[in-house]
């Protein structure tokens, strides 16, 4: 078995030789200076070797002392952060979070920093995919994306997101692309990304053959085709609430305003049992921002 000195001796000792002053040290630790000095005794004959030594009127390390210091503080201060970092992991939550690329970046890291600052004991993991990429795993406590089939696990929640719309958009900024101006074809392209199955459901659902036959330039994420169209690169697909925010701003604009489709988001929620957890707290967050979309989640 390991033998261990006093620690309490340890501590007061450590005080001491940092200031080399048993009334600074008994300031620090709240104590008396004849308890400091106490307590030093007791270490001293504890290791058998003077610690101080007294010059008239001041304190002074021996060389024991001078060793044994900068050890015990180095030992304190690990001691201290183990019990920081053991306390952070108890009170922090981390939340996983499943997002499409469009969404996270357009849409909620502008937002996001709210929530964060109401509840500073959550840590967040934000992993972005395609949205019509699924759900392989269900890696994430919460996942929003559009899945047509998916067998949801009993231990998560379905929420449908009632109100979203899908839509072509432009910059004002671009010649009408309906024109038949030959001049104006030449500027009007389709900006296809991870959103290609949007196009096909929005050409056959809105206009059919209309834009068949015009240049399409692809992209591996739907939001970098979102940012060409926001340079006049051409027209892009997009939602409610991907470019909320755009179209607000004048950025954007609604291609054929009046065909449009719903887009069939959804939320797959971890169930839990806590009413103050990271996930409820988070879902609640999420649905009081996408009311003032007029969005609303609805479990199915």
């Amino acid at each position: 078995m390991r033998r261990m000195p006093p620690l309490n001796p340890l501590r007061v000792f450590e005080v001491a030789a940092r200031h080399e002053h048993f009334g600074k040290a008994a300031e620090e630790l709240s104590v008396s200076d004849s308890a400091v000095s106490h307590q030093i005794r007791v270490l001293e004959e504890y290791m058998g070797v003077k610690l101080f030594l007294k010059e008239g009127r001041e304190l002074r390390l021996t060389s024991s002392g001078r060793s044994l210091g900068p050890v015990l503080k180095q030992a304190f201060d690990l001691i201290a952060d183990a019990a920081v970092s053991v306390s952070k992991q108890k009170t922090q939550a981390i939340l996983k979070l499943s997002v499409p690329d469009s969404i996270a970046s357009k849409w909620l890291v502008k937002r996001i920093g709210r929530f964060l600052e109401a509840h500073p004991d959550i840590e967040l993991e934000l992993k972005t995919t395609e949205a019509h990429a699924g759900v392989q795993d269900l890696y994430a406590d919460i996942s929003l994306g559009v899945w047509d089939e998916l067998d949801v696990p009993e231990d998560y929640i379905r929420y449908l997101l009632n109100g979203v719309e899908m839509f072509p958009v432009c910059s004002p900024t671009l010649p009408d692309p309906m024109s038949r101006d030959p001049e104006n074809q030449s500027r009007f392209r389709l900006l296809k990304g991870d959103d290609n199955p949007r196009w096909t459901r929005w050409f056959k659902s809105c206009a059919p053959g209309l834009m068949a036959e015009a240049e399409t330039i692809r992209y591996q994420q739907s939001s970098l085709a979102l940012e060409a169209a926001l340079y006049g690169q051409g027209v892009a697909m997009s939602d409610s609430i991907t470019a909320a925010d755009y179209l607000t701003e004048g950025r954007l604009m609604r291609l054929l305003p009046e065909m449009s489709i719903p887009e069939h988001l959804q939320l797959i929620v971890r169930r839990t049992q806590e009413e103050n957890s990271a996930i409820v707290a988070f879902c609640s967050w999420l649905n009081d921002e996408l009311n003032e979309l007029g969005i609303e989640l609805e479990s199915f």
